[in-house]
């Protein structure tokens, strides 16, 4: 995997966490992925590839569509990923 897209993986991921289990909007999420590059012509469908991707690596229903407005994160998952990411720091 590029590592540009590993990125975009761990930042929604980290942007889900922090919201604690509260609506992220897409326009949110798609600020994280791509701070200072490039924006691609399909955006949208960049961040549904990387939800759908890590909804495969986690708990059944740890991601959460909230239908026009986006995407939120179950707490216990946001827990474990902050606790996971403060011990790489």
């Amino acid at each position: 995997m590029a590592a540009h897209r590993l990125t975009h993986y761990t930042n929604v991921m980290t942007a889900l966490a922090r919201a604690k289990g509260r609506i992220v909007s897409c326009d949110t999420l798609l600020g994280v992925m791509y701070e200072g590059a490039r924006v691609p012509n399909n955006p949208e469908s960049v961040l549904r590839v990387v939800i759908h991707n890590l909804r495969r690596k986690l708990p059944k229903d740890a991601i959460v569509t909230h239908p026009w407005e986006g995407y939120s994160l179950k707490r216990t998952v946001a827990r474990r990923w902050m606790r996971q990411r403060s011990g790489k720091l």
